[in-house]
């Protein structure tokens, strides 16, 4: 290792301060929530929203809605976990898996909801069979 240390220069700054000035800067670096929603995603909403071919501006106007609302909803709930566990990773996994379970928690209603109106038609029959009989 002979020449190893011959371009170094000498910067003035002692070790200690070094190290105080890397420890503040970790310190200090930190995940904040704000509660503003992206700019960049509504646009992007709204703009396929309103380019949506055979739909009038009422559902093209409601198509924004839920999906702006579910944008937001998801941003708030992954940033959040971000700035509680100050872990960026831990709000992009939360603000996807609130999306994917909320959707799927809707689709399962939808099922259920149906179901409920065939057994209420199936016992509307099925009284209607037992009166024919009787």
């Amino acid at each position: 290792m002979n020449g190893a240390a011959d371009h170094v220069a000498n910067s003035g700054i002692t070790d200690v301060d070094l190290t105080h000035h890397v420890t503040d800067a970790v310190d200090g670096a930190q995940l904040h929530m704000h509660w503003t929603p992206p700019v960049i995603s509504l646009v992007l909403i709204a703009f396929t929203a309103y380019t949506l071919k055979d739909a009038n501006e009422y559902e093209k106007a409601r198509n924004f809605g839920n999906r702006a609302g579910k944008s937001y909803l998801t941003y708030l709930i992954g940033g959040g976990v971000a700035a509680m566990t100050q872990t960026w990773w831990l709000g992009l996994l939360a603000g996807i898996g609130s999306r994917y379970l909320a959707g799927r928690g809707r689709r399962q209603r939808e099922a259920y909801l149906e179901l409920v109106t065939i057994a209420e038609v199936n016992d509307r029959v099925l009284q209607y069979y037992r009166k024919a009989i009787s």
